[in-house]
């Protein structure tokens, strides 16, 4: 039987050794060191390894912190083996069980190295900390930090939610409607008035050449003065202007002369309220931004041209048209008192730090579009698309009278469903901006708006081909609705007619705000108004000549023809390196 110590303590043997950390612990006592034990054998946590806890270089309180997920049971983890540590050689020297306690004496001798106490399991759980620089750490889901659902909250919400932006929608809607039947009550004034549709070209150019007169200042004075007084003062002066109608009924020379100043005040009234869009909507809700002030446009017209102005024309005087537009003015002039807009600092001294004088502020507008291939192309789609809206005004009229034989009045509630085709536009912008890009939302958008234009051109072919050759019930639809069938494919075909001029303004817009600096956004805008209105002045005046000279489906051909010749001409002048690609 070997002797009972066989092995001198003195001599202990040197991988026993290895496991002693090398710098002094404070002293245990006998009832400290119990008392650890039980609370480690009470937690039970997983056995550290070796390479833990047996090689500590150290002392605790001097090592650099190591940013770990600390548990209330990880502390314990070194005291456990530490703990064990005497009991373990003292059963290796002698080959007997160790008691649990340990001697008082053996204990005092071999703990010196022990580890400190452990911390009392009611002590609070110590703190997370905010970053995790192990990537092997146990991190469960609650420990984890949350993310901030501000951006994704904020873009979950709708604008409307937004008061700024609330009553800039409700204050540009109010403008539309009081602005559309303004024009629809004296347009079917000078209707009652002459039988000439000479007149009615003067009453097209009337709106067109305040734009072309006051286009470029306008957007100058936009860029250097504040844009909520602008609004607010410009709404006064369109509610003083119809004021003077609902006091005096106006005479043919009257009727003029109003468009010509309402007209006037619009063309400083646009770019302020577009360059204010782009103040009040973060850029990442920009397309949204646009697609919701369009529609307010559209509801606009809906409400002030085909209800507000037709019902108070016939069950009333124009003056209680006028006094109706009147209100609307000076109630978005309040709205607009509510807006809180950035304005830019130092805007009033914006032309002196620019040494071309005036004509280079005037024309810098026009560079920054030709300089853009991209701003450029899209903004020759949506001129395109203004041309041939300003040309079907003046021979909408005349196509109702000789191709559908029914009256002028009617015009409007023929082309209403391009109500529908605009809506499902602004809907759907936005997303196929994501797939195809805003730029040729507005190429494919302007082919689109072509297309539908030269069927007014073909619509007796059309109606034989589908009737005769694919027999589809035209007829019978017709007459169900008390229609004729031309008039009801007319209907059909002003629907993808208004989603096209929708989809290519609201992408041409924002693409427009996305890439124009702010400082000349005012100018852009309106030399883009500018060129829109010098392109349909010639084909707005010829447009009535040339129906009775040609005929009016051949005109309507001849306006798709020029629409997509010119975008073929925009496209050729500016292929500069795009970084766009055209989608597959």
């Amino acid at each position: 039987m070997p002797p009972e110590h066989p092995i001198d303590p003195e001599n202990t043997p040197k991988p026993p050794r290895k496991r002693k950390p090398r710098t002094p612990a404070p002293e245990t006592t006998p009832a400290e060191a119990t008392a650890s034990e039980s609370a480690t054998e009470a937690v039970k946590p997983k056995r550290a390894s070796t390479k833990t806890t047996s090689k500590p270089k150290k002392d605790p309180a001097s090592r650099p912190a190591r940013t770990t997920i600390a548990k209330s049971s990880t502390p314990k983890k070194p005291v456990k083996s530490e703990a064990r540590t005497p009991a373990k050689q003292t059963a290796a020297s002698s080959g007997k069980k160790a008691p649990s306690s340990g001697k008082p004496a053996a204990p005092r001798t071999r703990t010196k190295t022990a580890a400190p106490a452990p911390p009392s399991p009611t002590d609070a759980k110590p703190p997370i900390p905010a970053t995790v620089d192990l990537p092997s750490s146990p991190i469960s889901v609650a420990e984890l930090p949350e993310s901030d659902p501000a951006i994704p909250e904020a873009e979950k919400t709708s604008l409307f939610e937004d008061p700024t932006f609330f009553a800039f929608w409700v204050s540009r809607f109010l403008v539309q409607v009081a602005q559309g039947a303004l024009m629809y009550g004296l347009l079917v004034l000078v209707v009652d008035s002459t039988d000439s549709s000479v007149y009615n070209s003067i009453f097209v150019v009337c709106s067109v050449i305040p734009a072309i007169v006051f286009g470029l200042p306008a957007g100058v004075a936009v860029d250097a003065l504040p844009r909520r007084p602008l609004l607010v003062m410009l709404n006064l002066l369109r509610f003083l202007f119809v004021l003077a109608l609902v006091v005096r009924p106006p005479a043919l020379a009257g009727i003029f002369a109003t468009t010509l100043a309402i007209w006037m005040i619009h063309q400083f009234y646009a770019p302020a309220e577009s360059s204010t869009l782009a103040s009040i909507v973060p850029g990442n809700r920009l397309v949204n931004g646009q697609a919701l002030s369009n529609l307010a446009l559209v509801i606009a017209q809906a409400v002030g041209v085909i209800a507000i102005a037709p019902i108070l024309l016939k069950t009333s005087s124009p003056q209680y048209l006028f006094a109706v537009c009147a209100a609307l003015f000076l109630t978005a002039a309040g709205l607009v008192l509510q807006i809180r807009i950035g304005e830019l600092r130092g805007q009033m001294a914006q032309m002196s730090r620019h040494p071309d004088g005036i004509l280079s502020t005037l024309l810098r507008g026009l560079r920054v579009t030709v300089g853009d291939s991209t701003l450029f192309r899209v903004t020759a789609a949506d001129v395109m698309v203004g041309i041939g809206l300003s040309a079907l005004v003046v021979v909408a009229p005349i196509y109702l009278k000789r191709i559908l034989n029914t009256a002028s009045e009617n015009t409007v509630f023929v082309f209403a469903p391009a109500a529908i085709g605009v809506l499902i536009g602004l809907r759907a912008t936005p997303y196929l901006g994501k797939y195809f890009g805003l730029k040729w939302v507005a190429v494919y958008g302007l082919a689109l708006f072509a297309l539908s234009i030269a069927a007014f051109g073909f619509l007796g072919d059309i109606h034989w081909l589908l009737v005769d050759t694919f027999n589809l019930p035209i007829d019978r639809v017709a007459n169900a609705l008390r229609l004729p069938p031309l008039a009801l494919l007319v209907m059909l075909f002003s629907i993808p007619a208004g989603f096209a001029s929708s989809i290519v303004g609201v992408a041409s817009r924002t693409i427009t705000l996305e890439r124009t600096p702010l400082q000349f956004r005012g100018q852009v805008i309106a030399t883009q108004s500018l060129v829109q209105n010098l392109g349909a002045l010639v084909p707005t005046m010829l447009a009535g000549i040339a129906a009775d000279q040609l005929g009016v489906e051949r005109v309507a051909i001849i306006i798709a023809m020029l629409i997509m010749a010119g975008i073929s001409v925009a496209f050729f002048v500016s292929r500069s390196p795009d970084p766009d690609a055209v989608p597959a």
